[in-house]
Protein backbone atom coordinates (compact mmCIF):
# COMPACT_ATOMS: atom_id res chain seq x y z
CA UNK A 1 0.00 0.00 0.00
CA UNK A 2 1.06 3.68 -0.39
CA UNK A 3 2.47 5.71 2.06
CA UNK A 4 -0.01 8.64 3.05
CA UNK A 5 0.46 11.84 2.51
CA UNK A 6 0.79 12.95 6.32
CA UNK A 7 4.31 9.93 6.55
CA UNK A 8 5.21 11.31 3.42
CA UNK A 9 5.71 14.92 4.56
CA UNK A 10 6.63 13.32 7.91
CA UNK A 11 9.45 11.13 6.34
CA UNK A 12 10.66 14.23 4.50
CA UNK A 13 10.90 16.16 7.24
CA UNK A 14 12.92 13.91 9.53
CA UNK A 15 15.39 13.32 6.76
CA UNK A 16 15.69 16.93 6.53
CA UNK A 17 16.13 16.87 10.62
CA UNK A 18 13.71 19.18 11.13
CA UNK A 19 12.01 18.90 14.21
CA UNK A 20 7.87 19.78 14.21
CA UNK A 21 8.33 22.91 15.75
CA UNK A 22 11.33 23.74 13.58
CA UNK A 23 9.22 23.25 10.53
CA UNK A 24 5.99 25.28 11.98
CA UNK A 25 8.05 28.18 12.98
CA UNK A 26 9.24 28.21 9.43
CA UNK A 27 5.86 27.94 7.66
CA UNK A 28 4.06 29.94 10.22
CA UNK A 29 1.36 27.46 11.53
CA UNK A 30 1.14 25.80 14.97
CA UNK A 31 2.94 22.75 15.83
CA UNK A 32 -0.14 21.07 16.15
CA UNK A 33 -2.17 22.04 13.08
CA UNK A 34 1.89 20.27 11.14
CA UNK A 35 1.30 17.39 13.72
CA UNK A 36 -2.61 17.13 12.22
CA UNK A 37 -1.22 17.74 9.12
CA UNK A 38 1.17 14.78 9.43
CA UNK A 39 -1.44 12.70 10.83
CA UNK A 40 -3.74 13.11 7.74
CA UNK A 41 -6.77 13.93 10.81
CA UNK A 42 -7.88 17.44 8.30
CA UNK A 43 -11.23 17.09 9.91
CA UNK A 44 -9.77 19.40 12.99
CA UNK A 45 -7.89 21.83 10.53
CA UNK A 46 -10.10 25.13 8.81
CA UNK A 47 -11.72 23.03 5.58
CA UNK A 48 -10.17 21.80 2.94
CA UNK A 49 -9.05 24.76 1.01
CA UNK A 50 -6.37 25.59 4.55
CA UNK A 51 -5.68 21.94 4.55
CA UNK A 52 -4.41 21.99 0.80
CA UNK A 53 -2.86 25.25 1.46
CA UNK A 54 -1.04 23.71 4.18
CA UNK A 55 0.09 20.63 2.00
CA UNK A 56 1.28 22.99 -0.80
CA UNK A 57 3.49 25.13 1.86
CA UNK A 58 4.74 22.25 3.71
CA UNK A 59 5.72 20.35 0.45
CA UNK A 60 6.97 23.44 -0.97
CA UNK A 61 9.78 23.95 2.38
CA UNK A 62 10.74 20.44 1.85
CA UNK A 63 11.73 20.34 -1.60
CA UNK A 64 8.69 17.84 -2.93
CA UNK A 65 6.24 18.30 -5.39
CA UNK A 66 3.28 19.45 -4.27
CA UNK A 67 0.63 18.40 -6.74
CA UNK A 68 1.11 14.42 -6.50
CA UNK A 69 0.47 15.43 -2.48
CA UNK A 70 -2.91 17.22 -3.09
CA UNK A 71 -3.91 14.58 -5.50
CA UNK A 72 -3.73 11.95 -3.63
CA UNK A 73 -6.12 14.14 -0.63
CA UNK A 74 -8.48 15.62 -3.01
CA UNK A 75 -11.00 12.34 -1.92
CA UNK A 76 -10.95 13.55 1.75
CA UNK A 77 -12.67 17.00 0.84
CA UNK A 78 -16.20 17.82 -0.39
CA UNK A 79 -15.77 19.91 -3.55
CA UNK A 80 -17.32 23.80 -3.20
CA UNK A 81 -20.75 23.62 -4.31
CA UNK A 82 -20.77 26.77 -6.85
CA UNK A 83 -24.54 27.21 -6.69
CA UNK A 84 -24.37 27.61 -3.06
CA UNK A 85 -20.78 30.06 -3.41
CA UNK A 86 -22.72 32.00 -5.96
CA UNK A 87 -26.26 32.16 -4.06
CA UNK A 88 -23.91 33.23 -0.58
CA UNK A 89 -22.12 36.24 -3.45
CA UNK A 90 -25.89 37.31 -3.84
CA UNK A 91 -26.60 38.09 -0.19
CA UNK A 92 -26.32 41.79 1.12
CA UNK A 93 -23.46 42.70 2.78
CA UNK A 94 -24.24 43.14 6.64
Amino acid sequence: MDSGVGEILARAREAQGLSLAEAAQQLKFAPRQLEALEQERFDVLQGGTFARGMVRGYARLLKLDAEPLLERIAHRFEAPDANRLAARFREPVP
